[in-house]
């Protein structure tokens, strides 16, 4: 079918619309020297039911596309259902009621309708009297008012044979510079095929095949934006023209820059939950295309609105309900109205993750949850030997922070950090995608970044870091920074605690106190403390250095002696000996009265054939001073501790008395 819109104005361009806008087609005008008006030429190659309506033509020049002259008169088209039979009519403004009837096709080719122009039936190859011969014309003459009024024509093209089949490699939409190939598939009676582009009446691409084949190919080596639009195809046998084939769409991205694609407000969805989708651009663009490239493959359009707040342009799509038993992975495009089939780059991918019903995987880091910032650090997931695909996901972010495809079955995979930096530091969560659907989310790991502030605090026991089995203990933790909280950990993790920072205004230095109420042997190890603001919990400061606590009274006490006497001179050199009849491995001295542990340590030595066992701990020189602790403090000393031997250093002319306790 070809339509004809004319005009004695000389606009440019005229552009052709339906009245549901589902068409629109642009072409320049052309001057017509034998009736001094301008026209433009509408091809319509296959005529399809969905082309049933009203079509309306108007003039504009190129300066101000936008500006469009008056319409034409409308002018209704109708499809026959039946092969061959096609009508028109014309619904003019000044009748509004009924509607004029046309005969069948064949009865309109005795009413003269083919006096058309000879340049819209020009032939087209070496078959074009066949081909001519398989069209009529059926046309429709409005009336002129005057310049300014529009003439509309139209044309059916019926075809003699069935039609071919035509199917586009690799896909029907295609980045720019990827090459295309248009399979036509017909008979291998054809003796041609041609491959016909949009509304235009010529085929962009003739074959003769040189020897029978039942299908031809068609390549375009790299498409471009002027290549996109509707194909068809169809080929000639010596009975004649086919039919044409149904057309394809061919779509071009990457005209345009990207948008952005978000799930609001979480791309974690519950099993059977909705999810809206918002794709973005800071460009003008009319419409918003979002495409599921899941096991069900879907689009949806939507105008684009504009966002005062955000200042860009976007549409928002509803999702749902989501289900653990596919993959949800969504991109969006965005296109102008009067080029639907050019796009822009594709957003990049947004993955659903689906919290689904079957059995959640372990998630883990290595070497651990509290790690320095710079280091190397893993996390691992495991699952099931049947997982297709892993995803690491961290809360508050759009998307994954990674994806993971097994190359060979594991239970497991590991998501590797090379460096660790502040932005890694948050809560994570893991799951899998298999056969059976999705997975629930792991547990959580919440990752702790160290090293971040440099203001060191520091940890000390009070009164001693040796203390008793049951007993009570305060660590303190001090630093010269303004800390909103500081945390105590202990090497192996077990022990987490964190307290609000207090000034200290005779020092001013911030401190913290944490208080063990009933010490067992599970709180014996080295302990660390860092600072932290409350805006940030997982970014603490760098660690104070390492505090090591001993719980005393857990087996039988040994004995302290010394060989030189407890009245020593200044400067002499003092050995203490650690005895027990237990074979302990070691042995660890502790001067009482002193709250940050100086440790000395030894190994122990068995002397035969008594079986006893003893270290010699220290040998150093005395300075002045006592080593006597107060009475109190000798008073509340447990059985379990062993007994210690009190020293004295005498002053030069004094004989101090001889004391032991």
């Amino acid at each position: 079918m070809t339509l004809q819109c004319v005009s004695g104005e000389r606009y440019d361009k005229f552009v052709l619309t339906k009245e549901d806008q589902k068409f629109l087609s642009y072409t320049d005008s052309q001057y017509i020297p034998h009736s001094m008006q301008y026209q433009a030429l509408f091809f319509i190659d296959h005529v399809t039911p969905n082309l049933t309506g009203t079509f309306r033509c108007y003039g504009y020049y190129k300066q101000s596309p936008q500006l469009w002259s008056v319409p034409s008169d409308p002018l209704e088209i109708h499809i026959s259902e039946r092969a061959g039979l096609g009508s028109a009519h014309r619904e003019s403004r000044a009748e509004s009621a009924g509607k004029e009837s046309f005969p069948p096709v064949t009865n309109l080719t005795r009413k003269g309708c083919t006096r058309f122009p000879r340049a819209a039936l020009a032939e087209t190859g070496t078959r074009g009297a066949a081909e001519a011969s398989a069209r009529v014309l059926v046309r429709l003459q409005l009336p002129e008012k005057d310049a300014m009024t529009f003439t509309f024509k139209a044309l059916l093209c019926v075809g003699t044979s069935s039609k071919p089949i035509l199917r586009i490699q690799p896909d029907s939409v295609v980045s720019e510079q990827t090459t295309v190939t248009f399979l036509c598939i017909g008979t291998v009676e054809a003796k041609e095929y041609r491959l016909y582009k949009e509304v235009y009446q010529r085929p962009i691409h003739a074959m003769i095949p040189q020897n029978p084949k039942n299908q031809a190919e068609f390549s375009i080596s790299k498409v471009y934006r002027q290549h996109a639009g509707q194909y068809c195809c169809r080929y000639w046998t010596y009975d004649g023209w086919s039919e044409y084939s149904n057309s394809l769409e061919l779509v071009v991205t990457g005209v345009y820059s990207k948008p952005s694609l978000s799930a609001l407000p979480s791309p974690v969805v519950t099993e059977g939950g909705n999810v809206t989708l918002q794709c973005a651009s800071t460009q003008p663009y009319h419409r918003l295309l979002l495409t599921n490239k899941g096991s069900q493959k879907q689009s949806f359009t939507k105008d684009s609105q504009y966002n005062q707040s955000t200042g860009q342009f976007q549409a928002q799509f509803s999702v749902g309900p989501v289900t653990s038993s596919q993959r949800w992975t969504f991109m969006c495009y965005s296109y102008h109205q009067y080029s639907p089939q050019v796009w822009s780059e594709p957003s990049d991918p947004l993955e659903l993750l689906v919290s689904g019903t079957l059995h959640k995987p372990t998630i883990k880091a290595e070497p651990g949850s509290i790690v320095a910032s710079g280091i190397l650090m893993t996390i691992w997931c495991q699952g099931i030997l049947d997982a297709e695909i892993y995803v690491l996901q961290k809360e508050g972010s759009q998307k994954p922070l990674d994806m993971q495809i097994p190359e060979k079955p594991e239970n497991k995979t590991k998501f590797p950090i090379p460096s660790v930096t502040y932005l890694h530091a948050g809560k994570y969560h893991c799951y899998f995608y298999s056969s059976a659907g999705w997975t629930e989310l792991s547990d959580t790991l919440e990752l702790v970044v160290t090293g971040i502030y440099n203001s060191k605090p520091r940890l000390s026991a009070l009164p001693s870091p040796v203390v008793t089995s049951g007993g009570n203990m305060t660590l303190q933790c001090v630093s010269w920074g303004r800390y909103d909280k500081f945390i105590l950990t202990k090497e192996d993790q077990k022990f987490l605690n964190s307290v609000d920072s207090q000034y200290i205004h005779r020092t001013r230095q911030f401190q913290a106190l944490f208080s063990i109420d009933h010490v067992t042997p599970d709180h014996k190890g080295t302990f660390r403390c860092y600072g932290y603001y409350r805006q940030t919990p997982q970014l603490w400061s760098v660690p104070s250095d390492p505090l090591e606590i001993h719980i005393s009274g857990l087996s039988k006490k040994p004995s302290l002696l010394t060989h030189q006497g407890h009245i020593l001179d200044p400067g002499k050199s003092f050995t203490l000996q650690c005895c027990s009849d237990i074979s302990y491995d070691r042995f660890i001295m502790n001067k009482m009265g002193v709250t940050h542990f100086t440790q000395h340590y030894a190994d122990a030595e068995s002397e035969e054939p008594q079986d006893v066992v003893y270290a010699q701990l220290c040998s150093r020189s005395l300075r002045q001073g006592t080593a006597v602790p107060p009475h109190s403090q000798a008073g509340e000393s447990k059985e379990e501790l062993s007994v210690y031997a009190a020293l004295a250093v005498t002053r030069p002319g004094s004989v101090p008395d001889d004391k032991e306790q």
